[in-house]
């Protein structure tokens, strides 16, 4: 997987947490993953990995991890966002046949299952506001984001 990063249904069963990941594919600057864990309890944690991909998905490079705790806030924001973008009833069809740009790849696994939605540099509304607020939660500065 990118950034060496596991597949999420791959991960040990959790029937009382909820895992978010936002892959960030961008054609002309590093590539990103934001991976949430959250718990019944309102606590989590979000981990990102950065690197720049090579021809092959494979042969990543310069791979960074930065981890942090996400407050009860946050975790509710969250949560919020993807009710807002209505990610459980989103078509995971990506765009076909693009170049320049990214991939916007936005998945979950909850106790109700998995589900995945992929998008070619989305335009501004409720799913480009659910991926971007995993990037603003990381307090790290990756611009540009397109």
């Amino acid at each position: 997987a990118a950034l060496r990063e596991r597949p999420l249904t791959d991960d040990t069963p959790c029937p009382q947490c909820e895992r978010y990941r936002f892959l960030w594919l961008r054609s002309a600057n590093r590539s990103a993953v934001f991976r949430a864990e959250l718990n019944q309890a309102g606590q989590g944690a979000l981990i990102v990995t950065l690197g720049q991909l090579g021809p092959r998905e494979s042969a990543a490079r310069g791979i960074k991890t930065y981890r942090r705790t996400l407050l009860p806030a946050e975790v509710a924001q969250l949560r919020a966002a993807v009710q807002e973008s209505s990610f459980w009833t989103l078509q995971p069809v990506p765009d076909e046949g693009r170049t320049d740009g990214a991939r916007w790849i936005f998945e979950a696994q909850t106790k109700d299952g998995y589900h995945l939605v992929d998008r070619w540099s989305p335009e501004p509304g409720s799913y480009r506001k659910l991926c971007t607020l995993l990037i603003r939660l990381s307090g790290l500065d990756l611009d540009p984001v397109y």
